[in-house]
């Protein structure tokens, strides 16, 4: 088996409520994206939040992961980056604050999603455990109406916009003309 390119993950945070905590971990092959493992829990205990993602992530070395920064997710970040280097693994953990209407970038990202994502056959993962919950709410969220749990469409939108965000030029310092 070849090794990935890299091992990604994205997380939407839960603060309190119904909403869920959804991290899935993606293997990248050039411009596809395979979801293998996941959390999508609805669990408040901040506690068991910090152990799980920090679990994930050591047990499939994720490289690279983005925390939503929105409803403490900064503050979630920072324990498990702590955490992660306490177990003296390696993940850049970097966080971003969003402001895009969430049914919005939903509905913009989800032909990328559709194209560049592969899920596991339902073969592989049984309904009840955390990827068959996260498979459940991908597959039945509709953009026509209210939808109870939107929580993984908007992880894995905001995965996409976080990969298809522009590079930032290199800033060239010159001498002034005048």
């Amino acid at each position: 088996l070849q090794e990935p390119d890299a091992v990604l993950s994205i997380v939407d945070t839960k603060n309190k409520g119904t909403d869920y905590f959804v991290q899935p971990v993606l293997l990248q092959y050039g411009d596809k994206y395979y979801c293998t493992d996941c959390i999508c829990s609805d669990d408040s205990d901040y506690e068991r939040q910090y152990a799980r993602s920090t679990n994930l992530i050591l047990t499939n070395k994720v490289e690279a992961c983005q925390f939503e920064s929105n409803n403490g997710g900064d503050r979630i970040a920072l324990e498990v980056s702590k955490r992660v280097k306490e177990a003296k693994g390696y993940c850049n953990i970097t966080q971003s604050f969003t402001t895009q209407n969430k049914e919005t970038k939903i509905i913009v990202y989800a032909p990328w999603v559709k194209e560049h994502i592969i899920f596991k056959d339902r073969s592989m993962y049984n309904p009840n455990d955390d990827y068959g919950k996260m498979m459940s709410f991908l597959l039945g969220y509709s953009p026509m109406g209210k939808n109870k749990h939107d929580d993984v469409p908007d992880a894995f939108s905001s995965f996409a916009k976080w990969k298809n965000r522009p590079e930032t030029p290199p800033t060239i310092v010159g001498r002034r003309p005048f």
